[in-house]
């Protein structure tokens, strides 16, 4: 979601991903709901068969289903309804400016991600958790959006004039702290395995020289730039290496011109054989 210089709201265009992880999201939510209710009255067992645990119940479809999981009751409403949300205020303009394969790509990316993790902090002891629904999609997304447009000025809870970055970095300290405090440690790698999957792959496409598509200036240019300014110090350094090479090796000559070619040191001597096989 951005605002105009006049404070007005604006809301970009839903895209096609985006609208199909909405409606999958909706779906999965709906679905849960019938599944809890005549098939699964125990929530408990119903997470223990498709929330992601690397323990003994661990089965390879939790890779999938696990991020289709919501909390039960009205707690799973509100989390569908804030991923969808997040989606379409931020991730639609993701997909606008990446197109959607790249979008698509990023998302599961941010998910898988989070995935291996969870899979090695099961290798700490006491380090096993429960891991249940796209968190880590959403912390990508708004992370993404965060590096990409840190500098665009937004009203925060619609009357708080506040600079993206912090937006978002709010958003990652409350959750993470509510996450802390109910013991839901599963997600707060999930939030921190999004955040790392969206520098990775904005690092990427900026170490490459090319994007995943259009927008505004940035980390991109940032880092571009940067890399762009160390390979032009690195020609330089060279050009006055020779430069310093070819002076020396005028001022040997003209030695030898001189008083010959035994007034050389050897150091000398070895200095123009290494110069003679470089020019």
């Amino acid at each position: 979601m951005q605002y105009r210089s006049e404070w007005q709201v604006s809301y970009p265009p839903a895209t096609d991903v985006v609208l199909r992880l909405i409606g999958l999201t909706v779906a999965a939510f709906l679905l849960q709901i019938v599944a809890t209710t005549f098939f699964y009255p125990n929530f408990a067992v119903f997470l223990q068969q498709h929330a992601l645990s690397f323990g003994a119940a661990f089965h390879p479809a939790q890779l999938l289903t696990h991020a289709l999981i919501m909390p039960p009751g009205f707690n799973g409403f509100i989390t569908a309804l804030f991923q969808c949300l997040m989606l379409w205020w931020f991730g639609s303009e993701l997909e606008g400016n990446w197109g959607s394969r790249h979008f698509l790509r990023f998302y599961l990316y941010a998910i898988l991600t989070a995935v291996a993790l969870g899979f090695l902090a099961a290798l700490i002891p006491g380090g096993s958790f429960l891991y249940t629904g796209a968190s880590a999609g959403t912390a990508a997304i708004l992370a993404a959006y965060g590096m990409l447009w840190p500098d665009r000025q937004v009203l925060f809870m619609f009357f708080i004039p506040m600079r993206m970055k912090w937006v978002i970095g709010l958003l990652f300290v409350v959750g993470g702290l509510f996450a802390i405090l109910a013991g839901a440690w599963g997600h707060v790698i999930q939030y921190g395995g999004g955040a790392l999957s969206a520098a990775l792959f904005l690092f990427y496409y900026a170490r490459q020289g090319s994007k995943p598509g259009k927008r505004s200036p940035g980390l991109f240019d940032r880092l571009r730039e940067r890399q762009r300014k160390k390979r032009l110090r690195r020609k330089q350094e060279e050009i006055n290496r020779r430069i310093e090479m070819k002076d020396e090796v005028d001022r040997l000559l003209e030695k030898i011109s001189r008083e010959g070619m035994d007034s050389l040191s050897r150091k000398e001597k070895a200095f123009l054989d290494r110069a003679s096989k470089e020019f």
